[in-house]
């Protein structure tokens, strides 16, 4: 029996590498050969997730071959996927994301659901495959819905997150205030960290009718420390849209305590993050009151700027 790789989208993420990583472990134990993989290296928040519940890191897949099988989980576009995919078999996707230039020549299963984590749905589907959610498993689980809704304060957090959330910290016997607060100051820890490194945190790329846009984010208890680095990320946000050709770059650096985002844009298409956040034309920055969720906030008032 072939055995199916499983991952989520490039620049990891802690609900695209658990997502996976359970996954796999649930179609294992149906009897399906599975393993879990990542597509780039993990961040730290992620790192202190995995060491805290003893599990191991997957292993790194660079592209897929022709006709081999996969899932795809926390995503479903193809700039935010692996390099090959259109040359291999898609089973699945598992995903809470908008559904965007998906197409596929054979028949799958996919199940999108407006939930505020992938890993919500795949704690699910233990419970619909009468499967046992084991202490390890359901405190990786957790950490990427804690991580996903920030600690359910997100507005892209639901009742069923929260219901969710509620079980699986009973398995894993952890509290979600205290250590949700551990594994964001750990995922945190800019200050040893490079501006490149800091804005490959947690990166996606999105194509809105021909145009590309990097959109980061980046979650801290409080963003004071990083808004000091604010010229020398933008320096690197100019470089980084020239050397991959982005037309805009729009950071999000999310602060949990004041309940909103500092939102920086830089590239040669700068007035569509202008427009899109009201930003006015000769600065580059803006703090909004109450904006914390790239999926459910940042990327629709982009969208919204182009019609």
């Amino acid at each position: 029996m072939e055995t199916i790789k499983i991952f989520g989208h490039k620049v990891p993420d802690t609900d695209s590498t658990c997502s996976a990583i359970a996954y796999a472990k649930l179609k294992n134990e149906l009897g399906i050969k599975a393993t879990a993989h990542v597509l780039g290296e993990i961040n730290n928040e992620t790192k202190f997730v995995l060491k805290h519940f003893n599990v191991e890191t997957p292993e790194l897949l660079e592209e897929v071959g022709e006709g081999e099988k996969v899932i795809l989980v926390d995503h479903n576009e193809a700039k935010q996927s692996i390099e090959g995919r259109e040359k291999c078999e898609i089973l699945e996707v598992i995903d809470h994301h908008r559904v965007s230039d998906f197409h596929t020549t054979l028949p799958l299963y996919f199940r999108s659901e407006p939930v505020g984590c992938t890993c919500t749905i795949v704690a699910k589907m233990y419970m619909e495959n009468k499967v046992e959610i084991k202490k390890d498993i359901a405190g990786i689980l957790l950490s990427a819905i804690l991580s996903d809704t920030l600690m359910y304060k997100s507005p892209i957090s639901t009742e069923e997150d929260k219901k969710i959330g509620s079980m699986l910290e009973k398995i894993a016997e952890i509290n979600h205030e205290t250590y949700g607060r551990e594994m964001i100051e750990a995922g945190s820890k800019f200050n040893v960290m490079t501006e490149k490194e800091i804005l490959e945190i947690d990166a996606k790329t999105f194509e809105i009718e021909g145009i590309e846009i990097r959109i980061g984010q980046l979650i801290a208890l409080d963003i004071g420390k990083i808004m000091e680095r604010k010229d020398k990320l933008i320096i690197e946000m100019e470089k980084v849209c020239e050397e991959n050709k982005y037309n805009l770059f729009v950071l999000v650096m999310t602060d949990i305590m004041k309940n909103g985002s500092e939102v920086i844009i830089v590239g040669k298409d700068k007035s569509i993050g202008e427009k899109s956040f009201s930003i006015p034309k000769n600065e580059n920055s803006k703090f909004m009151d109450g904006v914390v969720s790239r999926k459910k906030q940042v990327v629709p008032l982009i969208y919204d700027s182009f019609k």
